[in-house]
């Protein structure tokens, strides 16, 4: 059997301020269109990290509808 594995909404993150930092700055001088592309490739990206479907669709799901 496989472990279930949930995606974790709690603050997990060191030096959270500088990657708020660095997302914010790494948009800086774009287009919409190129910070589109930035935004979607880093998701493609981190999406891969993660490596688990069922985490990733209910991160889908919970941006989609964060009540």
């Amino acid at each position: 059997m496989k472990p279930v594995i949930k995606l974790n909404t709690k603050a997990n993150m060191l030096r959270c301020d500088d990657v708020y930092e660095a997302l914010i700055n790494v948009h800086t001088g774009l287009s919409p269109q190129e910070s589109m592309r930035l935004n979607i490739k880093l998701v493609l990206f981190l999406t891969n990290h993660i490596g688990h479907a069922d985490v990733i669709f209910e991160a889908i799901a919970k941006a989609a509808n964060p009540k």
